[in-house]
């Protein structure tokens, strides 16, 4: 119902042409309509690790998330990050406002090359903590490591 709920805002608002409803977008799409817009909006109420954001990040542009613990979590340099409460659309809207000046559509290649630095630094930082894991386990003594037994099925 969410969907029929919301076509029908638009309509009684007359909304209509100012709202594309592009339907089913591939991934690859998606990260192009990320890379040519302006901004990213995230509105989301609950949230796991989320794509967006990720996919969002990756081309370099600025997110308008809510305030939730993972997108904190989540939101790192070099993006510009703008956070709103859950489900305050006004604080959303004045957001926006007040942001909007500053903000023009992309593609922005040098926000993309940092976007890709940071990328690039987060996963050597992963890997070196990986190694140092590693290397951690292979110079404890044999009694200290439990023996990794592999589940079948599982």
């Amino acid at each position: 119902r969410h969907y029929a709920d919301l076509q029908k805002f638009v309509i009684e608002r007359g909304l209509g042409g100012r709202i594309i409803h592009l339907g089913l977008v591939s991934s690859a799409d998606l990260l192009d309509l990320f890379r040519h817009a302006a901004a990213v909006v995230q509105p989301s109420l609950f949230e796991g690790w989320s794509t967006v954001v990720e996919d969002a990040k990756a081309v370099g542009r600025p997110i308008f998330l809510t305030d939730l613990a993972v997108h904190r979590e989540q939101s790192m340099a070099p993006n510009p990050f703008y956070f709103f409460p859950p489900g305050d659309a006004t604080a959303l809207a004045d957001l926006i406002a007040a942001q909007w000046p500053r903000l023009s559509p992309g593609p922005d290649p040098v926000a993309e090359m940092s976007a890709a630095m940071a990328r690039r630094a987060r996963a050597r930082t992963s890997a070196r903590a990986f190694l140092a894991i590693m290397r951690e386990i292979a110079a404890a003594p044999r009694s200290q490591t439990a023996p990794i037994t592999p589940r079948v099925g599982s």
